[in-house]
């Protein structure tokens, strides 16, 4: 059986889904969310050390339209505070199988009011080790490379993987809603991963189709090239 250390997971179709039920794309996002939490607790259940979440690229913030941006952030904004004061159960469940939470991408990009909530969040959990949650915003896969390399003291693998924001090499990248693309993540450490496409959007996926991808992986024959 193979094993599986690190899933990293796309969310992807928030959008369609809001839009196919005649909702404004950031209700996507809201239930988004709340299927977030689901799958966090579902991977809290499995014995995968590392997940990694694409939630918002830098080229989305770049992208986007400006009151979609306004919104989405004011969610954010809204789901940090109730995290990191207590207003839900998140927190809890973090420390109980002491989850260190990683915020990765061009974090100084966001509005003041995320950039110190994340931070906030990264300082309670730091000591944590049993599991990492990392959770990508702002973030590109080319933008990391470049930004590895140009904090190098000396020119080999090992110097470039210390200078990346994620350096655990990625087993599974499981996408939801149709579309099987990378969107630029985690380009290096995914060099080797398997890919899971789910059909479904998002916030419509189920435990039961992340335990499919789960044992797809586990009867892949992985090469690493031989």
């Amino acid at each position: 059986m193979n094993v599986l250390n690190h899933i990293a997971i796309i969310p992807d179709g928030n959008r369609r889904w809001a839009k196919e039920r005649g909702l404004p794309s950031y209700m996507g996002h809201f239930y988004g969310m709340k299927k977030f939490y689901e799958v966090v607790k579902w991977w809290l259940s499995k014995d995968i050390r590392i997940v990694s979440f694409y939630m918002l690229s830098y080229e989305n913030l770049l992208n986007r339209p400006k009151g979609e941006l306004e919104n989405l952030f004011k969610f954010f904004d809204k789901e940090l505070g109730d995290t990191i004061n207590r207003k839900n159960d998140f927190l809890e469940i973090l420390e109980e199988k002491e989850v260190k939470v990683r915020f990765v991408g061009l974090l100084d990009k966001l509005p003041k009011n995320i950039f110190e909530k994340i931070n906030k969040l990264m300082d309670i959990t730091k000591d944590f080790n049993r599991r990492v949650l990392n959770l990508l915003i702002a973030y590109g896969g080319r933008i990391e490379i470049i930004n590895a390399i140009r904090n190098m003291k000396r020119f080999d693998e090992e110097e470039f993987r210390n200078n990346l924001w994620v350096k655990e090499d990625v087993d599974l990248i499981i996408r939801t809603g149709g579309y099987s693309r990378l969107s630029n993540l985690l380009i290096y450490q995914s060099a080797y991963a398997e890919l899971y496409v789910i059909n479904k959007y998002w916030p419509a996926i189920t435990e039961e189709d992340l335990d499919k991808a789960i044992e797809w992986y586990s009867n892949v024959i992985r090469n690493f090239g031989r």
